[in-house]
């Protein structure tokens, strides 16, 4: 049986059914089966915000993982008279962390959701959005009002906010700008990890290279069906393709920013700096008649493909590695240089000006090479203002030839620091007239080069307070500075040229014709601390303040030994106190003043040395061919103790001083008698010798051999290469020889010419001596070249005295003797065989000793008959 149902029953079934029926019918990305809460704050409340007509709100966070939004809470209030719309939406920020662009997605409702008293209120997109990880992203509240009064309020924590993944930004003008708080309003967002939205996303190929740059697009959008897209290559909010994957081409270097927006606003993708776009390394144009055109464009409507611009900025932008050419104008901009590249002025410096209030051109350079040539470069305010170097490092190079460099308020030419093997050259300039030094090199380190020649260098420093020296040099370490070339260093306020200390090996020339006078200080003031060698020659210092050069210190350490200066060749007069003032050295001869200096007419010393120890100033000239005055003997300038001053020059280097003079040895000595003859002439080109005794010689240092007794006179004529000549003379002594003993062997006389085996054979002579004095020797026996005997003799001169020999020989054969001069032959014969009886070989003697003995037996025998025959 079946139960009739209640009517309460019947009610309570139906509204499910219509609920379900509902729910079927709601869009399938509003039914949420799960439901996710990603980033919140929601403690601290303490504080509230009004957020309505040009006042808006915003918190900016961070998420921490990759997710989609599809709602969020802030705990609000409302006045209750107010009216209106609140409009909630999520933005990307900028890089200073400020909402910025269109909303990403929004949503507006009625103020009426918000409560009269504080809670949270919920705003559902209209459409969920993607975030990625730790990307910052601005949830913004704003309102409109309707009523005449009342306002909307977000709450924070103001006191003491503690969220860590964003802050609070604030808007007073309609969300234009924006300013940082440090409060933290409460809020949360929610995600929904089952819905999956279309995530827009490309790639470009390639993303950087030289102009112009054709970069192929390509379509990476996930997520879903995508039907449209809209592309944004160069950031400036115009649609450029609608393609899917679109080929672009950039013409223009710089840095660009490409957004893809797919289905119409559905998702957005944009990579901030992604397509870096180079300068293309042709030669460019500048002229300042082409103001006001875009770059490329000549002014007679000509395209030059981006190689022609108005400014020598752009020029410089445009181009790597090549040179930028600059045509005639006044180029009112301050120029940065920061790459390869040769800056270079078309026309004459006069007509190429560079002018602007700071540094003119500021070089910062990392391994680059850049040449600066043929412009006037004026004006510059800074202290540091007409070309400013701030760093030439990694084997650098930066050339400044053929420039005008003048009227700049501060330093002509100033370079911070030179290092790490860098290269400055500095050369035919024209840098004069500038408030402060004309060149300022502060630092020279690590194996660098620095060239300064051919320069005019004039009118610096009289409006500074800084360095006030033509060329001012700081410390130079383990490097090298030349000054050379025919510079012109005048009528500077302080010293012409100033160092400021050497060490570490470093090498100093000032060299080649420079002219340093009429300086308002020193002409050169120079410290040489250790272990580095600095020279000075071959300059005009005249005419300066104060000294020609002042030598402030020559090795700063007692074992500084080797640090040495070296000034050589120079004319240095007509200075206002010393020529050269040597204030320190710590050992001697460490400064040496010699070698062809002219040091004449100087107001107080020609040499003044205060260090205690020695100077070497020999083979000058001192203005009078007496010599040096003050501790010298002569009327020219003076020199101080410790000076060294013989053997100068009696004339001025640059005239001609030819002097003959030489020396021989030996002086004197018997016939044959060779004389070695030495050049000690001054000045000589040519040589002529006359030996005295009709002989000849053009050599320089010739030998000469006189074969008889007798005084020879001989003359040197030499002549110098202006044609100047002057002669010396000597004499030579050659004595008669001395006599001699003449040993001589004659008689030899050989007692047997036949001789017998083992017979003696004596050899005798006579040595007879024919010379002049008593002579002894060794007179010697030679039998077929082999040494047999020798003899000792001696003999007065006019006499003999004989020698004899004796030998044996067994062998036959021919023997010849040679005893000294003599020569003679004799024979051994063959031996005879001797007889035989009975088979035993005898010899003549043997057998007639046998008869004889048998001739006494046969006699005695009959003897023996006789007397005993029996009777």
């Amino acid at each position: 049986m079946i139960k009739a149902l209640k009517p309460v029953c019947l009610i309570s079934i139906l509204a499910l059914v219509l609920a379900l029926g509902a729910v079927a019918l709601l869009p399938a990305n509003i039914v949420k089966a799960v439901e996710t809460l990603y980033e919140s704050y929601t403690t601290g409340d303490d504080t509230p915000y009004t957020c309505w007509g040009n006042t808006w709100q915003a918190q900016t966070f961070t998420p921490t993982s990759n997710h989609n939004i599809t709602r969020a809470e802030m705990l609000m209030v409302r006045d209750s008279d107010f009216t209106g719309t609140v409009t909630v939406s999520i933005k990307n920020t900028d890089g200073s962390n400020h909402p910025t662009g269109t909303d990403l997605t929004s949503v507006s409702f009625n103020a009426s959701a918000v409560p009269t008293t504080a809670g949270y209120v919920s705003a559902t997109f209209s459409t969920p959005i993607a975030v990625s990880q730790a990307t910052r992203y601005a949830l913004v509240v704003r309102s409109i009002r309707t009523s005449t009064s009342g306002q909307v309020w977000w709450r924070a924590d103001g006191s003491s906010p503690t969220f860590s993944f964003g802050n609070m930004e604030q808007s007073t003008d309609g969300g234009s700008t924006w300013s940082s708080f440090s409060p933290d309003f409460l809020f949360r967002i929610y995600g929904d990890p089952d819905i999956v939205l279309i995530d827009a996303d490309f790639s470009g190929t390639p993303t950087s290279g030289p102009a112009p740059l054709t970069v192929q697009f390509s379509d990476e959008t996930t997520g879903g069906t995508v039907t449209s897209w809209s592309w944004d290559f160069d950031n400036d909010t115009t649609e450029d393709s609608t393609e899917e994957d679109p080929e672009y081409t950039y013409n223009v270097p710089g840095t660009y920013t490409v957004s893809l927006t797919v289905n119409g606003g559905e998702d957005t993708e944009t990579k901030t700096n992604y397509i870096t776009v180079e300068a293309s390394a042709t030669t460019v144009w500048v002229d300042d008649d082409w103001a006001g055109l875009n770059p490329g464009d000549d002014a007679d409507g000509h395209i030059f493909g981006h190689d022609a611009f108005a400014t020598i900025q752009d020029g410089i932008d445009n181009v790597v590695a090549s040179t930028v050419n600059v045509r005639p104008g006044t180029y009112y901009e301050a120029v940065s240089i920061d790459k390869d590249l040769i800056l270079k002025a078309t026309g004459s410096a006069e007509e190429t000006i560079i002018a602007y209030y700071g540094d003119v051109v500021t070089v910062d350079l990392d391994g680059e090479t850049v040449v600066i040539d043929g412009f006037t470069i004026s004006e510059g305010m800074a202290p540091t203002s007409g070309i400013h170097v701030d760093y030439l490092y990694d084997g650098s190079s930066l050339t400044i030839e053929d420039c005008i460099i003048t009227q700049n308020f501060g330093v002509g030419i100033y370079a911070w620091s030179i290092e790490e093997a860098s290269t400055l050259t500095i050369a035919n300039n024209t840098v004069s007239n500038n408030g402060c030094a004309g060149i300022y090199l502060p630092s020279v380190y690590g194996g660098s080069s620095v060239t300064i020649s051919g320069n005019t260098i004039t009118g610096n420093g009289f409006h500074c307070e800084g360095p006030e020296a033509g060329i001012y040099l700081g410390t130079v370490d383990a490097s090298t500075v030349t000054i050379d070339d025919e510079n012109t260093i005048t009528g500077n306020a302080d010293d012409g040229i100033y160092n400021g200390s050497m060490r570490g090996g470093s090498t100093y020339e000032i060299t080649g014709n420079n002219n340093i006078s009429s300086n308002g200080d020193d002409g050169v003031h120079i410290h040489v601390y250790v272990d580095s060698q600095a020279t000075i020659s071959y300059n005009i210092i005249n005419e300066n303040t104060d000294d020609g050069i002042y030598v402030s210190e020559v090795g700063h350490e007692e074992d500084s030994s080797d640090a040495e200066l070296i000034i050589l060749c120079n004319t240095i007069s007509e200075n206002g106190d010393d020529g050269v003032d040597i204030n320190y050295q710590n050992h001697d001869y460490q400064v040496t003043v010699s070698d062809c200096n002219d040091i004449f007419n100087n107001s107080d010393y020609g040499v003044y040395n205060e260090s205690g120890y020695m100077v070497d100033a020999t083979g000058n000239w001192w203005g009078d061919e007496s010599g040096p005055s003050g501790e010298g003997p002569g009327s020219g300038d003076a020199v101080s103790e410790n000076v060294e001053y013989e053997g100068w020059l009696f004339a001025p280097c640059g005239e001609e001083v030819v002097k003959a003079a030489f020396t021989l040895t030996p002086p004197t000595g018997q016939a044959p008698l060779t004389v070695q003859f030495y050049d000690m002439s001054t000045g000589a080109e040519t040589w002529f010798w006359s030996f005295g005794d009709g002989s000849v010689s053009e050599a320089q240092y010739p030998t000469h051999t006189y074969q008889n007794e007798g005084v020879y006179s001989v003359r040197l004529t030499v002549e110098g290469p202006g044609g100047g000549t002057d002669d010396d003379s000597n004499q030579v002594i050659v004595e008669a020889s001395a006599a001699l003993p003449e040993l001589v062997v004659r008689n030899l006389y050989i007692s047997a010419t036949q001789a017998q085996p083992r017979q003696q054979v004596m050899i005798t002579a006579d040595v007879f001596n024919e010379g002049g004095a008593w002579g002894d020797g060794e007179i010697q026996l030679l039998i077929n070249g082999q040494y047999e005997q020798s003899a000792q003799v001696g003999v007065a001169a006019g006499t003999s005295q004989p020698i004899s020999f004796t030998v044996y020989k067994v062998e036959a054969g021919e023997y010849q003797v040679v005893v000294g001069n003599a020569m003679g032959t004799f024979y051994v014969v063959e031996e005879q065989q001797p007889s035989q009886v009975g088979g035993i070989p005898m010899d003549s003697g043997t057998l007639i000793a046998l008869i004889v003995i048998g001739v006494f037996v046969i006699a005695a025998l009959i003897v023996a008959i006789v007397v005993f025959k029996p009777s």
